[in-house]
């Protein structure tokens, strides 16, 4: 199971994208509960970082905003690989 803090800076790096890429296409937190009926308030809890969302949920996610969830994953990875301390284990075996 992954860590607490591992969780938590791959969970900014989420909310990042989908809040950008919500951004970019000029939606509102609301028309992302029409397409995937999660709340505004979970939205905005996925967008800070403040929750892990499903599987399905990141697949609703990716889809409200016009991504692939692979893309999506891919610019999470490019994120967190950016800051040098993704890892706060030291664990530098992981993916």
């Amino acid at each position: 199971m992954a860590s607490p803090s591992f969780r938590r800076q791959v969970g900014v790096p989420l909310g990042a994208v989908a809040e950008a890429q919500r951004r970019a296409m000029e939606l509102l937190q609301v028309q992302l509960y029409e397409r995937t009926r999660a709340t505004p308030g979970y939205i905005s809890k996925i967008e800070q970082g403040h929750s892990n969302p499903s599987l399905e949920m990141m697949l609703k996610l990716a889809g409200a905003v016009g991504l692939e969830l692979w893309a999506m994953l891919h610019q999470i990875l490019r994120l967190t690989r950016l800051n040098n301390d993704v890892w706060s284990d030291g664990d530098e075996t992981r993916p």
